[in-house]
């Protein structure tokens, strides 16, 4: 692609969990594909500027080694991997976050991302967030 091409852009957030909480422009190449990753102009803390790590996030969310299902190490460090089926991954994270991946594929069909904090007891912040019924 011609990089002197605009792509459309959309806003969105930093997905990293630092006080920051960065506004962003993301580009968008097709419906599956993310290009350059920039500050939102119109924020007063990012101004356009954002960090190296978020710069470079498409080559990260694009790399051909990516994780894209479950794995569980079968024995040691260094050792087979085999991949789970999305309900033993959520069994293996306990009852709410089984619960919290099963809302989010049901929500987004295959597309969401559940997301957990190193700060407190996760269990007790995935069933918080679940809706009540």
């Amino acid at each position: 692609m011609d990089h002197a091409e605009k792509l459309p852009r959309f806003h969105s957030t930093c997905p990293h969990d630092c006080p920051s909480t960065c506004a962003l422009e993301v580009e968008r190449i097709d419906d599956h594909t993310i290009g350059r990753v920039y500050g939102a102009k119109g924020n007063d803390y990012t101004a356009g500027v954002i960090c190296a790590k978020v710069a470079r996030y498409a080559e990260r969310v694009h790399h051909p080694d990516r994780l894209r299902r479950p794995l569980r190490r079968t024995g040691a460090k260094g050792d087979l991997l085999v991949t789970l089926t999305i309900v033993e991954a959520g069994a293996d994270i306990g009852i709410a976050g089984y619960a919290q991946v099963h809302l989010i594929l049901a929500k987004d069909r295959g597309e969401g991302a559940l997301t957990a904090a190193g700060h407190g007891d996760v269990e007790t912040q995935a069933a918080a967030s679940l809706p009540s019924s």
